[in-house]
């Protein structure tokens, strides 16, 4: 809506926890799972050097891009709010960090 964003090498949508993670809405999705789009992530090593966008706006999506900053080229979180639900400790940790935000912004497809 304001604009494209560009992520190469891996999208995330993370919602990791006690419920399923929620698949991102966009057409032709299966054919970018487990390739470029995670929604899980099982070894950090895999991601490093690669830019990487996370999309969520909670505790999950918020813990993963803190703890990929180090290890990844560059982390973006995308959220379709304004605000972020996490903990307030987290979100203040995410504002100081060097991780791009980008809000409100809607993952609308992958090219």
């Amino acid at each position: 809506t304001k604009g494209t964003h560009y992520s190469k090498t891996v999208i995330f949508a993370i919602g990791n926890g006690a419920f399923q993670p929620r698949r991102l809405a966009i057409e032709n999705v299966e054919a970018f799972e487990g390739e470029s789009i995670h929604y899980y992530v099982t070894d950090m090593k895999k991601f490093a050097g690669k830019k990487v966008a996370i999309a969520g706006g909670g505790d999950s999506a918020i813990d993963w891009a803190l703890m990929l900053e180090n290890v990844a080229e560059e982390v973006s979180i995308i959220h379709r709010r304004p605000q972020f639900r996490g903990h307030e400790h987290s979100v203040e940790q995410l504002e100081k960090s060097s991780v791009s935000i980008r809000t409100p912004y809607i993952i609308s497809d992958i090219l």
